[in-house]
């Protein structure tokens, strides 16, 4: 049996599991745990979906305020001591007091003692909350504030205390107040449109519900358990007990005893003891992006009889990878390391002379979970593990001389063991996510500005490069600085820094109005703008993939003269050849695929969809079989016929259209997936 098969059997549970977090699966209501019902007399029916690590919450209601409320909540059971931090990433303005926050409630009666910290449209921020079963309710501190932001609230006996941040790191107090509750309450997400009868949406992303383990470090149960999990003690030894079916394959089932990391660093413990539940009972230490079942992670870890692995999900609800590290058993230690979005797994008998296991790019947000992991692998029966010497080391960590570090995804086989297994990620291939898109000034076919929507197309699609057309600075379209909002909109629906070059069409490169943006994920390690003729404009940035350095641009050619736009492609090849291969040029060409502008284009460019169609790799929507990307096929991608090193095993023309066949734009997307060899 592989290690992957002996990882997750085929049962009903993997299937279950799988079905539950495939990102080929419909929005679920809400992840397992969770529950979602209007309280009080709305007016309208909210609802509640979940997807790509986002509740996105409707909600009516008049108000959470007197002695009735009127909202809808989603929720989960808190008992004791505790915490809820979500952060607003978005919140539809239907009325000034629309509000949308984070809340601790006795009950889901109308008059239920709580406590609400929150955010509205243009209130600004405020801790509210009601003391007394069916009594008033009161604002115990006001800030300024509007999503997005992170909102929080902790529970300590009877007191509970509210926060908001910018970032999830630096809190500021709000308010706090002694609130008299059971011991089980009911912690969420609230939202209240202030409107009876009609709904205002607003999108949580974040979402954590902790309990205190020792100063500084909280624990969980992350994704659908049968049994709930505990932990207790400090860092100088842990016990922890967690059900779960597995950490594998899309999604995961575990305890978890976590606390945050910024930046660099390690994490580091001996896994003293694993309580023979099952032969895959597992414990180690990890670094999450997110508390979500399918977040990107990293795992160095160490099972009841079948040896240690490091493991890891490399992109959100994908599949995981494994990689040997050896046979052997607890007690033992096992450590793991940031750098950049660099994770290395090592192990070792004594804590002080270290052996890799195996490295992995992973991009994950700045600020992530770090921690211990405990599964039993045969749920809902509880498995036991005691760790011992937790150390946490935040900021840069040195290579030493015993790392024995092979590299990323490279590591040696252990003694009489088969050499060790390598992901799809590492260094013998890596892939390219490109995403086109004109935008339309951020204006949808419903005649309706709104970027928000847009960059919340964008970030499903988990590009790593993005180029758009028609953004606009500071004019009539929004009148704000587009370039900067998607950047700082795809940061924050992201978790990952962005980098950016804009080229301004009209006036100098600073100037306002309209232009093309192009964003990476990937440090940008050359950054370069052309005017074209007729006051048309090139941005252009370098990445590295793979070791590869790749150059792409992005320009919108003249809309009304085809002898205009040819001289604008001669102009564009001519200076774009200057680069280094591997060349990628995309945009909005204003012409058609057999054009005499498009066709000088192909004398040295493949034009990818036409090569898409004819290998077979191409998608788009069903009502749209010729890739159209507005009335006809305008916007293209061309990559440079010597590009040997770039292989499209995916283009698609994204289908954008929401319930009612509205899009956020009148052009669709072009999505663009490449092996980077």
């Amino acid at each position: 049996m592989t290690l992957k098969a002996g990882l997750c059997r085929i049962s009903s549970i993997c299937a279950l599991v799988l079905l539950l977090t495939s990102p080929l699966a419909h929005a679920a209501p809400v992840p397992a745990g969770w529950s979602s019902k209007d309280v009080g007399a709305v007016g309208a029916t909210g609802s509640t979906s979940y997807v790509a690590d986002v509740f996105q919450v409707k909600g009516a209601g008049a108000d959470v305020w007197d002695a009735q409320d009127a909202f809808r909540f989603v929720y989960r059971s808190l008992t004791g001591d505790g915490e809820i931090v979500a952060r607003v990433d978005r919140l539809q303005n239907a009325d000034n007091w629309t509000k949308a926050g984070v809340m601790i409630r006795e009950s889901l009666a109308v008059g239920a003692r709580h406590a609400f910290m929150l955010t509205s449209p243009s209130r600004g921020d405020a801790f509210q909350y009601r003391g007394s079963t069916s009594g008033s309710t009161v604002t115990a501190g006001a800030t300024s504030g509007a999503s997005p932001e992170y909102l929080r609230l902790t529970r300590a006996g009877s007191t509970i205390t509210a926060y908001r941040s910018e970032d999830g790191l630096a809190w500021t107090k709000v308010g706090s107040a002694s609130i008299a509750m059971p011991a089980t309450v009911m912690v969420g997400m609230a939202v209240s449109s202030h409107v009876s009868g009609r709904t205002a949406l607003a999108e949580f992303s974040h979402v954590s519900v902790g309990t205190p383990v020792t100063s500084g470090w909280k624990t969980a149960d992350v994704g659908p358990v049968g049994a709930a999990g505990s932990a207790s003690g400090t860092t100088a030894q842990m016990t922890l007990k967690g059900a779960g079916a597995d950490v594998w394959e899309e999604g995961d089932a575990f305890r978890f005893a976590y606390t945050m990391l910024a930046g660099d660093g390690e994490v580091v413990s001996r896994v003293a003891s694993i309580q023979n539940v099952d032969p895959w009972s597992k414990a180690g230490v990890m670094m999450r992006e997110s508390l979500a079942a399918g977040s990107k992670h990293a795992f160095m870890l160490v099972s009841v009889a079948k040896g240690y692995a490091f493991q890891r999900r490399t992109a959100f609800n994908n599949e995981s990878h494994s990689t040997a590290g050896g046979g052997g058993a607890a007690p033992g230690y096992v450590r793991l390391v940031r750098r950049g979005s660099t994770f290395t797994a090592y192990t070792s008998s004594n804590g002080s002379s270290w052996t890799s296991v195996g490295s992995s790019t992973i991009s994950m947000a700045s600020t992530i979970y770090v921690g211990l992991a405990v599964t039993s692998h045969r749920d809902p029966a509880l498995a036991s593990a005691t760790f011992a010497s937790i150390k946490l080391t935040r900021g840069t960590v040195p290579s030493s001389g015993n790392d024995d570090d092979q590299g990323e995804d490279t590591p040696p086989p252990p003694p009489t063991q088969p050499p060790a297994t390598t992901d799809d990620t590492g260094s013998a291939t890596s892939t390219l996510r490109l995403l086109h898109w004109n935008l339309h000034h951020g204006v949808g076919t419903d005649g309706k500005y709104d970027i928000n929507r847009i960059a919340t197309w964008i970030a499903k699609s988990n590009p790593d490069v993005v180029s758009l057309n028609e953004v606009e600075k500071n004019t009539g379209w929004g009148n704000e600085d587009q370039p900067a909002r998607y950047k700082a909109l795809l940061e924050a629906k992201t978790g990952r820094k962005w980098y950016s070059i804009w080229a301004q069409e009209y006036g100098s490169w600073n100037s306002n109005g309209k232009g093309n943006l192009l964003l990476s994920r990937f440090p940008l390690t050359l950054t370069a703008r052309y005017l074209l003729a007729n006051t048309r404009t090139i941005a252009l940035g370098q990445v590295v993939v793979n070791g590869r350095t790749i150059t792409i641009a992005t320009t919108h050619l003249d809309p009304d003269s085809g002898s205009v736009r040819l001289a604008q492609a001669k102009e564009l090849m001519a200076w774009f050849d200057n680069f280094a291969e591997s060349r990628i040029v995309v945009g909005d060409m204003n012409a058609q695929a057999t054009s005499s502008e498009m066709n000088f284009i192909k004398q040295t460019s493949t034009d990818l969809w036409d090569a898409a169609k004819k290998g077979g790799y191409a998608k788009s929507a069903s009502d749209n079989p010729n890739g159209y990307t507005r009335k006809s096929r305008i916007d293209f991608v061309f990559t440079s016929k010597k590009a040997s090193v770039l292989k499209p095993p995916r283009v698609e023309v994204v289908d954008t259209r929401d319930a009612k066949g509205v899009m956020p734009s009148d052009h669709r997307p072009i999505l663009s997936v490449f092996t980077v060899k």
